[in-house]
């Protein structure tokens, strides 16, 4: 039983733990196993009980004939439930369904009480119906050939939990694990052996006592369809033999039993033409579908190659940009924090003009110290200052100098769990305003109860620490890197593959008036290993940290567009990068 999270329709919120939105409010429609129609109204009046008393009795007349003819069950007002046939029920129901116009139909297990004919034939009258209403369908069943016949998209769920979706192909043809391919059809697991790169050794292609742990290869298991082992008369190129040890013929096709030399376990084809075929006979087996290759070692009896099975949505980043960065206190002296980071989710949203405001689902912006022009919470305040409207709701996260990532991270779980489709995460920080360490105050037990080493509260203090740890980083290599990095940003500027992810900030100097910043202040080309290595070691005498080759105090902001891999496909939007998984240290 699920214990978090929240069920959301669209944009509505329906259930989280502190709020359950009632039945009648949620707008969906709801077919029954056995039809569930009120015995004692007539047909009419089932399928108009969802109307309300505002609804006039011409209306109301009127979208019953609507629908009745829709289901094709014209001229049955006045009949009641009793009267009518299984069949005839369930699109009674269907019909009570779509009366309301609802956002989406759930229907559950509604053919379970018809027998096989009338299944088959009633399955694909309603199913028609629902994409010819274009009404959003979720269907409940346990019968694989209604799901595969029926359905877009199909979603298996195990112990509570989707284990694998796709379309109806991928599904059956691409199972995840031994377990979703039962879910969809006859599976057989014969064990093998991984030779070499593509190539495995099978029952289906060589004597089973050739298939061992002992036999230096890497051993596992295939899954096999029935559909998929080709039985021939003649011996051929990688086919083996085999006996049949019995036939299940069932008209429209059949299941032949064979036996394998040194295999104990009987394997079964699916056949739909069975001359030439006897008991007792010897045939040659070859396989003719794909590899669906479980090694011994994996621990979900997943096959390598296929999509991992999750309960979670593929999250994408679309877009990320950045203000230029300035020097702490110089290029930015004149302009607030938050004016900075809402020029850059602006300068986000004007290069993706797909993305409606409205659709975001929520923003998160980082500070390392939240007060004055980057307080007032500063994802909440940056979202409107942006445009965005105020149904959007926002938020501020503070992990020191991870706290951006953070942001991403966090709304990319969001997007992840499914309440999320879109979201802007971001951060600033305002070095010039907010100087590192501003208005802190330790807690005395910090240091008194030693939770920490006093260099902690030192950015620079803690990286001299590293070079004690870690003695072969000498400040010779620091200083290289350092010269390195320069180098890049000037050969990275020269090549135009910084500036397109520059979103220019308007500027204010109190002696030169207003500008627009447009490249980043910090980089020094020009810089020499000579002038690094003179530069001085401020927090400890013949350090080996300097100004020249640890990170800089600077003024900046981020913003990066989220979403989940469904919707950066509705908005025509191409991925940059994927996420993939992420950890904190």
């Amino acid at each position: 039983t699920p214990k978090g999270g929240a069920i959301r329709f669209g944009k509505q919120l329906v259930s989280v733990s502190s709020l359950v939105l009632p039945p009648h409010k949620r707008n969906i429609g709801y077919v029954p196993q056995e039809g569930g129609l009120f015995p004692h109204l007539s047909v009419e009046e089932n399928v108009s009980f969802s109307l309300g008393k505002k609804t006039s009795k011409k209306e109301r007349d009127e979208l019953v004939e609507e629908l009745l003819d829709l289901v094709g069950m014209p001229n049955y007002q006045k009949r009641l439930p009793q009267e009518l046939s299984g069949g005839q029920q369930t699109r009674v129901a269907l019909a009570r369904a779509l009366a309301m116009k609802p956002a989406m139909i759930l229907l559950d297990e509604p053919f379970a009480a018809l027998d096989q004919t009338l299944r088959a034939e009633i399955s694909q009258e309603v199913v028609a119906l629902l994409k010819s209403s274009k009404t959003t369908s979720i269907m409940v069943t346990h019968d694989r050939e209604d799901a595969l016949v029926s359905a877009d998209i199909i979603a298996l769920m195990r112990d509570g939990q989707v284990v694998q979706s796709g379309s109806p192909a991928e599904v059956y043809l691409k199972p995840i694990s031994a377990a979703a391919a039962e879910s969809t059809g006859d599976i057989l697991t014969l064990p093998a052996n991984k030779v070499e790169g593509d190539q495995y050794r099978t029952p289906l292609n060589s004597p089973a006592e050739q298939i061992s742990l002992s036999s230096g290869y890497e051993s596992g298991q295939i899954l096999v369809r029935p559909e998929e082992i080709a039985l021939n008369l003649e011996p051929g190129e990688r086919r083996v033999s085999a006996k049949i040890s019995k036939i299940n013929y069932y008209g429209h096709d059949a299941l032949v039993e064979l036996s394998f030399a040194g295999l104990s376990q009987v394997v079964r084809a699916r056949v739909t033409d069975t001359k030439g075929l006897e008991v007792g006979s010897t045939i040659f087996v070859s396989h003719k579908g794909p590899i669906r290759w479980v090694p011994d070692k994996a621990t979900d009896q997943q096959p390598s190659g296929m999509n991992t099975a999750t309960t979670s949505t593929n999250v994408v980043l679309l877009d990320a940009v950045r203000s230029p960065f300035g020097k702490a206190g110089s290029l930015y002296a004149g302009t607030r924090a938050d004016d900075i980071i809402v020029r850059t989710i602006r300068g986000l949203l004007e290069r993706n003009p797909s993305v409606k405001p409205s659709e975001i689902d929520d923003v998160a912006i980082a500070a390392a110290t939240q007060y004055g022009d980057q307080g007032m919470n500063i994802g909440r305040s940056a979202s409107l200052l942006a445009g965005i409207p105020n149904t959007v709701p926002g938020y501020s996260i503070d992990r020191w100098c991870a706290g951006a990532l953070t942001s991403v991270t966090t709304l990319a779980g969001s997007i992840a769990m499914g309440a999320y489709d879109l979201a802007i995460a971001g951060g600033v920080e305002h070095m010039g305003n907010h100087p590192m360490g501003d208005g802190m105050d330790p807690n005395p037990r910090y240091l008194a109860e030693k939770l920490v080493d006093t260099d902690a509260l030192s950015m620079g203090n803690t990286a001299e620490r590293l070079h004690d740890k870690f003695p072969h980083l000498t400040k010779e290599r620091a200083d290289k890197y350092a010269l390195r990095s320069q180098e890049k940003t000037a050969a990275a500027y020269k090549s135009g593959k910084i500036q397109p992810n520059l979103i220019p900030v308007a500027v204010r100097n109190a002696e030169q008036g207003w500008g627009v910043a447009t490249v980043d202040e910090p980089p020094r080309p020009g810089t020499t290993l000579e002038a690094l290595a003179a530069l001085k070691t401020p927090f400890r005498p013949q350090g080996r940290v300097t100004a020249g080759n640890a990170a800089g105090l600077n003024d900046g902001a981020t913003a990066a567009l989220l979403a989940s891999e469904s919707k950066a496909k509705e908005l025509g939007l191409s991925p940059k990068a994927r996420m993939i998984t992420f950890a904190f240290a």
